[in-house]
């Protein structure tokens, strides 16, 4: 895909995996070289559902998803209760490590009906307008973007 996309054209990508064993870093490193901006769904159920197995490495879904996160001095200092947003954290770093993107400051977190964390929309931009713009629409979290819809 990466490589249809014409020289020097302006893209948005829109990620949304299954889970997070899809949300792998090498995706984030083949579209680095792209000038586009990245929303992507980061799946806040399935890091709180798996955190516990995860920690096994015979199992390291989530390994692809932020290489090195099982030794990261952060991870290996969190809590069961912690580790979900310092997992977070190793992750959006990551991201905004590679490429020259910056991460939004408005990073809404998508409820279920019955009030459960489901994901949270991430955004990713080269440019400053594109994040300003991210963050005043999505400054009102879930609620504000209810009343948008397209046409």
């Amino acid at each position: 895909m990466v490589a249809r996309v014409p020289k020097g054209a302006l893209c948005m990508t829109f990620i949304d995996p299954y889970n997070l064993e899809h949300l792998t870093m090498d995706l984030f490193k083949a579209l680095a070289p792209l000038r586009t901006d990245i929303a992507a769904h980061f799946s806040v159920y399935d890091l709180n559902r798996n955190k516990d197995l995860e920690f096994d490495p015979k199992r390291a879904r989530f390994d692809g998803t932020a290489p090195g996160w099982r030794t990261d001095p952060a991870v290996l200092a969190a809590n069961k209760v912690s580790l979900p947003g310092v997992f977070f954290r190793y992750w959006h770093g990551m991201v905004k490590g590679l490429g020259g993107w910056e991460g939004s400051r408005e990073m809404p977190l998508i409820k279920t009906d019955n009030n459960s964390p489901r994901y949270r929309l991430v955004f990713f931009a080269k440019d400053e307008l594109p994040l300003r713009i991210w963050n005043d629409v999505a400054r009102n979290g879930p609620e504000g973007q209810a009343s948008l819809s397209l046409v």
